[in-house]
Parts: C-alpha cells; structure tokens; sequence
C-alpha cells in the first residue's frame, strides 16, 4: 500500500521539497521519486550530489551498481527534460557494472533557476566544469539531444578530452525548422518571452510516450533566451574544424526534433574521427525506442564505455 500511495502522490509537494534540499536519498520524497521513475531497485546505491551555481542550487545524483563500479559514466539530458527521463539508460549501465552520475541542467527538473531558460551556452559549461570537478580521467559521457550540444561544447572548449569516452544520443546542432523558426523569432520575437512547448511523437514506443506525456517534471513553454543563446552557439561551433576527439553518435533516421543530415554534416566536420550509427525507423528519443532499436543502441553504448576497462 505505500508503494502504491508513491506512485500516485509524487507530484507537486514531493517537487517542492526535493527543490528546497533534501539531500538524504532515504527521504520518503526521493522513494516517490525512484518509484515514479522506475528505479527503485537501486534505493540503497543512491545518493545525492547537490551543488551550487550562481547561487541557484543544482541537483545531481549518483547511482552505484552492487559491486565495485567498473567505471563511472556521467550523464546529460535533452532540452526541456531531466535525469529522471534517463531511466532505461541509467538501468541498463549500472546492470552493467558502471556508477552513473546525472544531471538536472539550470531550470531543469529538481534544479532552480528559471524553467528552460539559459542566456549562454558559456553558462552550461560553467556548470559541467563544477559537476565534473575532481572526476577521475578518462571521463565517459553519455549526452542526449541538448546534452549532446553542451558536450561537443565542452570537446570544443577543451574540458573534455580527446582521450575521454563520448556518446551522443541525437545530439542537438540545428533543431528541425531551424530557418523558419529563425525568421518568425526575426519578426516576432521582440514581442515574445517565450513560446508554448508542442508535444511531438519522438518514440515508436506507446509506453514511453505516455509516461514522458505524463512527467510531472515537464516543462510547458521554451523561452525564447534560450533559442537565441543556441543559435549564436552554433554560429561559433560550426565555425570550429578537425578536432581530435572521436565521439560516438547515434541518430534515428526517423528523427524530426533535430536537423539530422544537416548535423551529420556540421559535426563531422569539427569532429572528423567522429563515428555515427543510424538507426531506421527510430525517433528522437532512441533511449526510449521500441525494444529491437533500444537494444541496439544500449549495445553501442555499452560497448564504446567498456572498451580499455
């Protein structure tokens, strides 16, 4: 009966009081978090790692297989989204062996700050340079959509090195409709904040569109910031050529979030020894894909973390 009166109370209380500072993972708010989640089983391997930015504290976590981890794998979410989403890919590492770190980017899920909202993209790095502080080399990343965009930043900007392990999950370049949205914000956007969120189909799989429809983390509008400050980053990024870093990338064929051709391109052009797999019939969201296209691309994932362990 309690687990039950979890799953259907974590919603606006237990927010608030995992947003005020409960770092102690034991905490009847965190259980109806991992119970909401699907993560559960991990409940004595959590642990909270919350730190501070700007005066905004960010939330952070730590998940640790039974045994000794093999490594550890640090892991970013998509625009609009959070560490919680990560669940299939946060199973299927720590089964593997692996720790895991997540997360929540500024005004994302249980961190503060503004819903969405970022001014620069100097102020993801910013943060990754705080959450990644004192990690031990080399680093392995794993970073979905948006996530992928701050770490090709960070390979750019010298955080992440060539020798450290990276794999992108659709990573975020140019966004579908990247001129048309372009030349209404031109015309348009003197006069708007921000704009509704539209809820798109980025999975073939039923199940996993409910449960991210349903995510009372959500976030309903996209500030307008936050596009501006992503478009002058891409000016810059694609300005950069033939980095040594040899990340992984994987990318659904059936994608309309991001600009993929395009992408394939800008990228492999700052990052030359960057190896893509695409992935057909499979959307956005390739960690919550249907099951014959998530294995696949757990597989990869796997495989490129425990290559020299």
């Amino acid at each position: 009966m309690l687990m039950l009166w979890l799953a259907l109370s974590f919603g606006d209380a237990q927010i608030s009081e995992l947003r005020r500072g409960i770092d102690d993972s034991s905490h009847v708010s965190w259980a109806a978090y991992r119970l909401h989640y699907r993560l559960p089983p991990l409940a004595s391997r959590h642990r909270i790692e919350a730190f501070v930015w700007h005066g905004k504290r960010l939330l952070a976590q730590r998940f640790d297989p039974a045994d000794r981890p093999r490594a550890v794998v640090h892991l970013l979410h998509g625009y609009l989204e959070h560490a919680g989403l990560q669940w299939p890919l946060v199973q299927t590492l720590v089964d593997a062996g692996f720790a895991v770190r997540l997360l929540d980017l500024p005004g994302h899920g249980l961190s503060e700050g503004p819903r969405g909202h970022i001014s620069s993209m100097k102020h993801y790095q910013e943060v990754m340079h705080l959450w990644l502080a004192d990690q031990p080399r080399p680093l392995r990343l794993l970073g979905h959509s948006n996530g992928g965009a701050v770490l090709m930043e960070a390979m750019r900007s010298g955080l992440i090195g060539p020798g450290d392990k990276v794999v992108l999950l659709a990573p975020l370049l140019r966004w579908g409709w990247w001129r048309s949205t372009g030349a209404l914000q031109a015309i348009f956007g003197w006069a708007l904040g921000s704009v509704p969120r539209r809820f798109r189909d980025t999975t073939s799989d039923a199940s996993f569109r409910a449960f991210r429809r349903a995510d009372p983390l959500q976030i309903a509008r996209i500030p307008l910031s936050w596009t501006r400050a992503i478009r002058r980053w891409v000016n810059t990024f694609e300005a950069q050529t033939n980095l040594l870093h040899a990340p992984v990338i994987l990318q659904g064929r059936a994608d309309k979030i991001v600009d993929w051709r395009a992408n394939h391109l800008g990228i492999g052009r700052v990052f030359p020894k960057a190896r893509f797999h695409f992935y057909k019939g499979a959307r956005h969201h390739l960690q919550g894909e249907a099951s014959s296209i998530r294995k696949k691309v757990m597989a990869m994932v796997l495989e490129t973390f425990e290559g020299d362990l």
